[in-house]
């Protein structure tokens, strides 16, 4: 009788041990890294058959070199069916047309594994028929449960900046993060991630960061911009946050914000001083042309001209809670 009552005392004690560590920023980090690497992240990766669309895919085969991870290569291919055949014989052109489209995939993919020298590990591709890519991407992205979606882009005009590139839309809506790879990338290995951040919420965005950077053995740097008239009431806590977090693997870089510049030429600059593999950014996203014309997005704004690859993640959307902390 005894024995079962100190029993029943030391099984409430570890659950309730157990319980708060769960809800404590240490568990969360511990799960953040834990799943990542029991579970392989899937990366959907997009391509329309161009030179420059061969950027993203390079990007995944390096990423796939230094973290388990599976590769979903994905065309979407939009087809006029004249209005007056039937539906046999629309969904026979279709049938035949989507074939014909992952046969060239294939040998696409297999032409850019030869030309990196890189392994052709776990990978599989798919090509779907779609009117608008961006949804098709999206709603491919949603149903195959991926981590991340990988494009490649290119800098954009006036008008392009209006109305957005692919990059630039995927940015705003997707609720999955989407790297961003510029078209002039070459393979190299990922070394150092950047990550811009406004210290708001730098508790939960560091964790992700740190999930991320964890398989890959890469040193983080954290960029935080400064404004001038500022500087006196910042420091203790730019201090304060420091201390908590440098290590040998995390420094931290605080530049100061020039006024004269917009903070995307700020970063810019920022950027080539370092030298990252790789960029994170936290995006609020907006939904509709007029508010990402009046409110501009900064992470959006960098998929037009950025020089190294990007991880856009959207901070509030629940999937991207659910890519980094649930199980599949």
């Amino acid at each position: 009788m005894i024995f079962a009552f100190m029993s029943a005392i030391l099984i409430f004690g570890l659950i309730l041990s157990y319980s708060k560590f769960k809800s404590s920023p240490q568990y969360l980090l511990y799960l953040t890294i834990n799943l990542k690497m029991k579970n392989k992240t899937t990366i959907l990766v997009t391509t329309d058959f161009s030179t420059n669309s061969r950027a993203g895919i390079r990007f995944a085969i390096q990423l796939a070199s230094q973290m388990p991870c599976k590769l979903v290569f994905y065309h979407a291919i939009e087809l006029l069916i004249p209005t007056i055949w039937s539906s046999e014989k629309a969904a026979q052109f279709a049938k035949t047309e989507i074939e014909r489209s992952k046969e060239q995939l294939g040998q696409f993919l297999k032409d850019i594994y030869k030309q990196a020298k890189m392994p052709a590990n776990e990978y599989e591709y798919a090509v779907e028929m779609g009117v608008d890519v961006d949804n098709s991407i999206i709603n491919y992205a949603q149903k195959m449960k991926v981590d991340y979606i990988c494009m490649s882009t290119r800098g954009a005009g006036v008008v392009k900046k209006l109305i957005g590139t692919n990059a630039s839309r995927l940015v705003n809506t997707s609720s999955i993060p989407v790297i961003v790879v510029p078209q002039n990338y070459r393979i190299k290995p990922i070394t150092k991630v950047g990550y811009s951040s406004d210290f708001e919420n730098i508790d939960k965005e560091l964790s992700i960061v740190k999930a991320f950077t964890a398989s890959l053995e890469a040193k983080i740097d954290v960029y935080h911009f400064q404004y001038q008239f500022s500087e006196a009431n910042s420091k203790d806590v730019f201090k304060g946050i420091i201390d908590k977090y440098q290590s040998e693997q995390l420094a931290f870089h605080i530049p100061k914000l020039y006024l004269d510049y917009s903070l995307v030429e700020n970063l810019q600059q920022t950027l080539k001083k370092h030298k990252p593999s790789i960029l994170i950014m936290f995006t609020k996203q907006k939904q509709n042309w007029f508010e990402r014309f009046i409110f501009d997005s900064k992470t959006a704004d960098m998929t037009y001209n950025i020089k190294i690859p990007l991880l856009a993640i959207y901070e509030c959307t629940p999937s991207v809670k659910s890519t980094f902390f649930d199980q599949k």
